[in-house]
């Protein structure tokens, strides 16, 4: 079974706005026992109580990472097991890969439970039914039903936030006033571009770095996270994973490289740099300009 189907949502299911959260420090005696070390065993063992009607989040260990935002993209290990079985239904350390996934995209119980614990936390998450799989009647192959309450131990490595830009020391190797767009900010802040007046439509899709990071170079296969900013060839529509800026969707977007879209064109960029992509309009010859900061590369 993929992480995919065990922390994605299934369906439109959604908790309520005012869904109880215990977050606290101290153990909680009525929650699965699991190593506490970052890293750790994942194994679970279950007390003989019935599980806690809310959402429960018991932090095993405090990392030293950015604070995880509303909307942010983590990089994380899991385990999940439905209450009171002994095997997982889903483990990313039995895999021995670690998934990367958008919280706007996931279960109410990891969208509502990850946020605002550090990188590099371990955390214990008890998820009731109305916050995982029940609004969706389980899952397609049943291992989870309707009714279960489900528990993840979750060891966050990293996380993306939806304010987060490149790297403020990438190296700018491109003459700015040489570029068909303007920008409003330089490298580690939110941009967005405008076209310059006179400045010829792409007939094909380009790519130039604008500042270049030193992180490792995504390769296609590879899952990214990128912010971006897009604007028509005409400065008449913008588009924005930045809060701040007009038609924005904050949240920053997670990709696979070599799926046929345009983030395949950062293939050989290091992490960490700011990127300028120019695309063709199709039919309609209006093109669009792309400034895009690669900020995660994680390989398959």
């Amino acid at each position: 079974m993929t992480a995919a189907l065990l922390i994605v949502v299934a369906s439109c299911s959604t908790g309520p706005d005012d869904a109880g959260t215990t977050d606290d420090a101290a153990a909680h005696e009525d929650l699965p026992q699991v190593d506490a070390q970052y890293g750790g065993d994942a194994a679970l063992s279950f007390p003989q109580s019935d599980p806690p009607g809310e959402l429960r989040v018991e932090v095993l260990a405090e990392g030293d990472g950015p604070v995880v935002e509303d909307g942010a993209a983590v990089l994380a290990d899991y385990a999940g097991h439905v209450w009171g079985s002994g095997e997982p239904f889903d483990s990313s350390f039995d895999r021995g890969a670690p998934a990367l996934f958008p919280l706007n995209g996931v279960i109410e119980g990891w969208s509502q439970g990850i946020p605002g614990h550090e990188a590099g936390s371990r955390l214990l998450i008890s998820i009731p039914p109305e916050l995982g799989y029940g609004p969706s009647g389980g899952t397609p192959d049943g291992r989870i039903g309707p009714d279960d309450t489900i528990v993840f131990v979750v060891d966050v490595i990293e996380a993306v936030n939806p304010t987060d830009a490149g790297a403020a020391d990438a190296t700018v190797v491109a003459d700015e006033d040489e570029l068909p767009v303007s920008l409003d900010a330089g490298p580690g802040e939110p941009v967005m571009p405008h076209v310059r007046d006179g400045a010829e439509v792409p007939e094909e899709p380009t790519v130039e770095i604008i500042a270049e990071g030193d992180g490792p170079q995504a390769e296609s296969g590879d899952d990214v996270v990128v912010a971006y900013s897009i604007i028509t060839w005409t400065n008449s529509e913008q588009e924005s994973t930045w809060p701040q800026f007009e038609g924005s969707q904050p949240v920053p977007e997670v990709a696979r490289l070599g799926a046929g879209q345009w983030y395949d064109l950062l293939a050989d960029v290091p992490t960490g740099s700011r990127v300028l992509l120019t695309l063709p309009g199709g039919e309609s010859g209006e093109g669009v300009a792309i400034v895009a900061d690669l900020l995660l590369t994680h390989s398959n």
